[in-house]
């Protein structure tokens, strides 16, 4: 995935250094970490990949790939402020929202999170866990026509089978 978003972005992958030309012309760079070369050491392992530059909305979003588990970065544009996220975001119409869903992580569990533009940076503007009455809720976005109108659509599974009422 990354060799394509690089090819489509101002940004370069240099050895284990991801740089990112921002719009003001200043590098914002994220190294992996000396680790991830060590196989005893894999728990301590930290690495970057670029998933897309949304030129569009004024974002580069990164992946930040852990030993178990991976944190999505979203760094404006402009000024390189970063946002730490859960999972990959969708952008509203305007991109000045993300939506974001939350599977099995380990602190919040299914959850469904909002965010707003707030300048550079995104900042938590709702967050829930609609219809979780079950193990496991998978939630997707069915459409999002406008800024204020949002359609989820959620799975819920369980484990064990639902008790019979």
């Amino acid at each position: 995935m990354e060799p394509k978003a690089l090819a489509e972005s101002d940004a370069r992958r240099n050895g284990d250094r991801l740089e990112l030309r921002l719009r003001s012309g200043k590098i914002r760079t994220y190294i992996d970490r000396a680790e991830c070369e060590k196989p005893d050491e894999e728990a301590k392992c930290e690495r970057y990949s670029l998933i897309v530059h949304a030129r569009t909305r004024s974002t580069f979003i990164l992946a930040k790939h852990l030993y178990e588990g991976l944190d999505v970065i979203v760094v404006d544009d402009n000024a390189g402020e970063e946002t730490k996220l859960g999972s990959i975001p969708t952008f509203s119409p305007t991109g000045q929202h993300l939506i974001v869903f939350l599977e099995n992580d380990e602190q919040l569990g299914f959850e469904v999170q909002i965010w707003r533009r707030d300048g550079t940076r995104f900042i938590e503007e709702w967050s829930g866990s609609p219809n979780s009455d079950g193990t496991y809720v998978a939630y997707r976005l069915v459409q999002w026509p406008c800024e204020d109108v949002v359609t989820v659509e959620s799975k819920t599974s369980y484990d064990p089978p639902k008790p019979m009422s």
